[in-house]
């Protein structure tokens, strides 16, 4: 107990700006996400009836649509205008599959084990289409059906200019669509702002199929038995090649750091950082597999969460550091998947360095500037209107 007395002092001085700058800064506005979510969530139900009318297999395989990504996580800072939607699909039952685990960690293949032309009949025919020759399941060929679909839908609906005019009880919104990679977005223009959509078609798959060699156990097998395959090809491949899925675990990392007190917040403050010290290079997913190893190291200390935000946001600050001094954060389910290896190293290095100047400075100074971290995370003037408003409110200056 002592020693957890200790180590929530230690920072103790910043825990109250860095409180602030979350209510004022990085907190999302109940107001807004409730309508986003709403217009949001209409538009999709709206299109995904019109694609069950347009292709009987799409109708016969569609399960529901799942908010991913930092929304779903409750880790979505700043504006409700960019999601991750999931469109999540059944891999039809008659035929059987099984998943083998890849050469390149975190990705998995598919391979059916029938004439798949003799079984799929009915709605399902056609579902051959999405398997190469030698029956594996072809990612690319899942997304280009899957765009091919939602473009349909929005032909069929009245156009305005470049955009396609879709009736909400929130009123009437122009959408159009985008490739973006290995998904494709969809852009919803509203009176607030605009919003961005990237659509990723997933096949859910059982406990059964859960991947084996290198991979983790499944830390919640009865709460959240199925996992999801994403249609993305690993980075830095020579030769394009269709048969591998990404592994999706979204469901078992949403409980992982369920009940983690400090922990959302402080990967909060981390992204805010990221993006205020513009390391575009860092994806946000790689910010929150930092928390994801910092519960896996803290899984038997249940006084690390009682700790002050402060501390457990340096606790994540430092051990980003330490990765980044590695080149390396490993992948949360396969650690041999290194999430950075195809970032510039010297990019790596020069934001290692500045993470690395920040601690130090917190390290040095934060007994008597509790705003020494505020000038990492907010503009000078923020920082300024943060001094004043603390002083006002009797905070410290």
């Amino acid at each position: 107990m002592a020693a957890t007395t200790q180590r929530n002092r230690k920072y103790n001085n910043m825990d109250g700006v860095l409180q602030t700058i979350l209510k004022t800064h990085i907190s999302l506005s109940d107001e807004e996400v409730k309508k986003s979510n709403a217009i949001l969530h209409e538009i999709l139900e709206q299109i995904i009836n019109k694609i069950k009318e347009i292709d009987p297999m799409f109708a016969q395989i569609y399960s529901h649509f799942l908010y991913g990504g930092s929304f779903y996580d409750g880790l979505k800072i700043i504006h409700p205008d960019e999601y991750d939607i999931h469109i999540l699909l059944n891999l039809p039952s008659k035929a059987q599959n099984k998943v083998i685990v890849s050469n390149v960690p975190g990705f998995v293949h598919v391979q059916f084990m029938y004439n798949l032309a003799e079984i799929f009949t009915g709605n399902l025919k056609g579902f051959e289409k999405l398997v190469s020759k030698n029956k594996f399941l072809e990612s690319s060929k899942l997304r280009q059906w899957m765009e091919k679909l939602f473009q349909k839908a929005l032909n069929s609906l009245p156009k305005n200019g470049s955009k396609y005019s879709i009736q909400t009880s929130h009123g009437t919104f122009g959408v159009s669509l985008k490739k973006t990679g290995p998904a494709f977005t969809m852009h919803i223009e509203t009176n607030d702002f605009p919003i961005d959509v990237d659509l990723v078609p997933c096949f859910i798959m059982n406990d059964s199929q859960w991947p084996n060699k290198d991979f983790r156990l499944n830390p919640f097998p009865t709460s959240n038995p199925n996992f999801y395959i994403v249609p993305k090809q690993p980075k830095g491949m020579s030769v394009p090649n269709d048969h591998y899925w990404l592994v999706n675990l979204q469901v078992q990392e949403r409980q992982l750091i369920r009940g983690c007190l400090h922990l959302k917040p402080a990967i909060k403050l981390l992204k805010k950082m990221k993006l205020y010290l513009k390391h575009d290079k860092i994806a946000s997913y790689y910010i929150k597999t930092v928390g994801l190893w910092t519960v896996d190291e803290h899984q038997n200390d249940s006084t690390f969460y009682q700790s002050s935000l402060s501390y457990v946001f340096m606790t994540l600050l430092k051990k980003y550091h330490d990765y980044l001094s590695k080149k390396c954060i490993p992948y949360y389910w396969n650690k041999h998947y290194n999430l950075i290896k195809q970032v510039n190293p010297n990019a790596v290095d020069n934001i290692k360095n500045k993470i690395a100047k920040i601690i130090k400075e917190v390290e040095e100074k934060v007994d008597q500037d509790p705003f020494v971290i505020a000038k990492y995370l907010i503009t000078e003037e923020e920082v300024i209107a943060l001094r004043i408003r603390r002083l006002a409110i009797g905070g410290s200056s």
